[in-house]
């Protein structure tokens, strides 16, 4: 997923839910510098003050080598028609931060099981350079300092 600061725009036109394209101001893509696989979370809504929320829609922009493709109604909204004048941002997304912190627990547990030698392995136990534990005739794990 990809981000960028300051990146906020009114709609330049309706856009109707089988839409292709974003009617933008130009430039506005090109801020964005899509290249093939990148994607961004955009944020549709009518206004920005949180005292007075209203619909929104999160639609994801992926870049492909000959433009990018919109997925309209991302993390539980719905498609909508936004008319001209429509704010759309690139922000943080609750579903994108839910991605980043599974993200976060499944690296930790990882470490968790590398830091500890595995969880079948005791403290200490010699492994070879493949990460394969070293074992005596019998099927002992070798000890460093045993």
């Amino acid at each position: 997923m990809n981000y960028i600061n300051n990146w906020q725009y009114e709609l330049t036109a309706g856009l109707s839910p089988a839409q292709a394209t974003l009617p933008l101001p130009a430039g506005a893509i090109s801020r964005l510098a899509l290249v093939e696989g990148a994607e961004y979370l955009l944020t549709l809504s009518a206004t920005l003050n949180p005292t007075t929320p209203g619909e929104t829609e999160i639609i994801r922009l992926t870049g492909h080598a000959d433009g990018y493709s919109i997925a309209r109604g991302q993390e539980g909204t719905l498609e909508a028609y936004w008319p001209a004048g429509t704010l759309i941002w690139c922000a943080i997304t609750a579903g994108a931060l839910a991605d980043v912190f599974t993200q976060l627990a499944a690296l930790a547990a990882r470490v968790e099981a590398l830091e500890s030698g595995g969880s079948d392995l005791p403290a200490n136990a010699l492994i070879d350079s493949d990460g394969r534990a070293l074992t005596d005739d019998q099927g002992n794990h070798l000890i460093y300092g045993a």
